[in-house]
């Protein structure tokens, strides 16, 4: 098992994730094809383990190949697999990458589901069985953070003991289906994140949802809350930008490992106590995280590579800016209340601050 980079999270919270966890299979014309363990869950499980949480994965993989680079791959950054494999098991879901450039030399990707030898479906995801969570409940630990990725009765029913024993319920839903589950999810999470690609617009109006994000690829993204005095009303913030892009898969799943690993680490009672600041701190990490690994192969490729000292340093600067925050917080208070008069631009105008507050 490898160290997580940093001591900074003195307590060492904690996340239990149910989901998607898969085999992603890289191939590029540049570079040999790679192997990792991933899927939404599995990356950000995988993240969080090595910023210094204590990171649970549940699943029913099989007992097969795929499954081996996996468990092996998420154990080695320090990802509890011991629920990994809850029977009845189903093959492991496999994602293959494809990294491409078109015609001005600029790189994207796209995702297939089939083998690229025979062109048979691989394996998807297949959800852990209701009556197959009984008998495991009591060894899922009780966690600072619920992530659930994929709507199913078992993630549902996790999230409802969740919510009874205060953890923060942070989901991400692929897609949205409009099935009672789904809106059982909805009326346990406490923050809902999603891509518009993939969902326009969530009915979270009568849920329990303290923060909702939507991102917007390029556009960066938008959120609203019910935390602080920000009234519920949708916000911008620009994507961060990266000169030397290589690949941006996995950029979503840095930005919720970077919110939960900002917002999340003290609890459901200092979620829901943050301030506008902390708010705006916390997905300015989440975004250079994810900008900072787009300069890498694969979801998490920045964690394989041998420029780990910028994900530290990263990771303190956050640190060094939310504290200058904090200190400064009363006149800042006053400019964000009043900046509300321009729900367009007081978010953006702040981060700006934030940025050239802590320049050098």
């Amino acid at each position: 098992m490898t160290k997580s980079i940093l001591g900074m999270n003195r307590r060492h919270p904690r996340i239990v994730g149910i989901g998607l966890v898969s085999l992603d299979v890289v191939t590029s014309a540049d570079t040999p094809t790679e192997y990792f363990a991933g899927g939404t869950c599995g990356n950000v499980l995988a993240i969080l383990a090595h910023l210094g949480w204590q990171s649970h994965a549940i699943s029913r993989l099989a007992h097969d190949h795929a499954s081996t680079i996996v468990c092996s791959d998420l154990e080695h950054w320090g990802v509890d697999v011991s629920l990994l494999r809850i029977a009845p098991v189903a093959k492991t879901p496999i994602i293959v990458e494809r990294l491409r450039r078109d015609i001005n030399g600029i790189p994207y990707h796209n995702f297939s589901f089939y083998c690229p030898s025979c062109n048979r479906r691989y394996p998807g995801f297949q959800p852990v069985p209701i009556k197959s969570l009984g008998p495991v409940l009591s060894r899922v630990p009780k966690a600072d953070v619920l992530f659930i990725d994929r709507v199913s009765p078992s993630a549902v029913a996790l999230a409802k003991r969740a919510q009874e024993q205060g953890t923060i319920v942070f989901f991400e839903p692929s897609s949205a289906n409009h099935d009672n589950n789904l809106r059982l999810l909805l009326e346990a999470a406490t923050i809902v994140k999603y891509s518009h690609d993939r969902i326009e617009e969530l009915d979270v109006t009568k849920s329990t949802v303290k923060l909702e994000i939507q991102t917007l690829g390029r556009g960066g993204l938008r959120f609203r809350t019910t935390l602080g005095n920000l009234r519920n009303r949708w916000h911008h913030l620009d994507a961060e930008p990266k000169a030397d892009l290589v690949d941006s898969a996995g950029a979503g799943d840095w930005l919720s490992a970077g919110l939960i690993y900002s917002l999340c680490a003290g609890g459901t009672s200092h979620f829901s106590k943050l301030k506008y600041d902390e708010l705006v701190c916390g997905f300015y990490l989440g975004q250079s995280l994810a900008a900072w690994n787009c300069g890498f192969v694969g979801a998490r490729g920045g964690m394989y590579g041998t420029t780990l000292r910028e994900l530290t340093d990263l990771l303190k600067s956050h640190t060094v800016k939310l504290h200058t925050r904090m200190r400064s917080n009363g006149a800042e208070t006053q400019t964000s209340e009043l900046a509300q008069l321009c729900e367009g631009c007081h978010v953006l105008s702040d981060k700006e601050s934030l940025k050239a507050s802590t320049a050098g």
